[in-house]
């Protein structure tokens, strides 16, 4: 998806440093900021899930005057079900993302035909 994000530049400066702190860089696997999460992979996420973005945006809003390592725990604590939106869409678009299936060896759905396994 290319073309105009779909939350303003300040929603998404929030958001970026919501992710950061979700999905932080390891040994072994990049941070949102890495794969550039919220942008192209999180509309990705948002146009597939057209419901979580007004909800998105109300959080964002929500939060955007406290840094983002008091935000999280303060909407775990106070708003679960914000909590909850900002959990899908930052997971949604890590995990769909190709280059974290690449490192966990994800290599997408498959179908495999039911005789292949039919024990009878």
């Amino acid at each position: 998806m290319t073309g105009s994000r779909l939350l303003d530049p300040v929603r998404q400066n929030t958001l970026r440093a919501l992710a950061d702190i979700i999905v932080p860089r390891s040994a072994t696997m990049p941070s949102a900021s890495d794969l550039g999460l919220c942008d192209e992979p999180v509309d990705h996420v948002l146009h597939h899930r057209a419901d979580l973005l007004s909800k998105l945006q109300e959080l964002l809003d929500r939060v955007s005057d406290l840094p983002a390592e008091a935000a999280i725990p303060w909407l775990a604590d106070h708003e679960p079900a914000f909590f909850a939106v900002l959990m899908q869409v930052v997971a949604g678009a890590y995990y769909s993302h190709p280059v974290v299936w690449q490192l966990l060896g994800y290599t997408g759905q498959q179908s495999i035909p039911l005789h292949e396994h039919d024990p009878f």
